[in-house]
């Protein structure tokens, strides 16, 4: 009860999907690390909104490995090697790429100087930020458990 039995499969999820899924995440995030077409960055907006629980700058650097083995993930995936078992996770992987996407661009657009905005208006890009965070973290998870035999790859979110 509460789930959706038809989650994308691999017959779903095209190869060039899941590839061109991968590249649009990283594309995404280089756009959004290094500020191009007049963006803000990850690091202007988070310095905008300190909290005791942000961690340093430094600790983004995580997200450097995290690419590269999705990237080797994907390459496996989209070359078909090691299909039947692969294929539980492409589509969680696409709906997660899609979900941090849309949290980028969420975050992005929050007031800066934070002062400059009302409550309202700076809740009105938090709580969808969470939301497309949340859920991208849940498809993932859903996608490793189902990999490891532990649950479907299909949830609630």
């Amino acid at each position: 009860p509460g789930y959706c039995n038809s989650f994308p499969t691999m017959t779903d999820v095209s190869p060039t999907v899941l590839a061109a899924s991968y590249a649009g995440l990283v594309a995404v995030n280089v756009v959004y690390g290094r500020g191009l077409f007049g963006v803000r960055t990850n690091a202007d907006v988070s310095a905008a909104y300190p909290t005791d629980v942000t961690p340093s700058g430094a600790t983004f650097a995580i997200w450097g490995p995290i690419f590269l083995l999705e990237g080797a993930g994907t390459a496996v995936l989209a070359s078909g090697g090691d299909a039947s078992r692969m294929a539980l996770v492409a589509g969680p992987w696409v709906t997660t790429w899609l979900g941090e996407c849309l949290w980028q661009a969420v975050f992005g657009v929050l007031p800066v100087p934070q002062g400059g905005a009302t409550a309202g208006r700076k809740l009105a890009s938090l709580a969808p930020a969470a939301l497309f965070v949340g859920a991208a973290h849940v498809k993932m998870l859903g996608g490793a458990l189902a990999l490891v035999g532990g649950a479907p790859a299909y949830g609630p979110v």
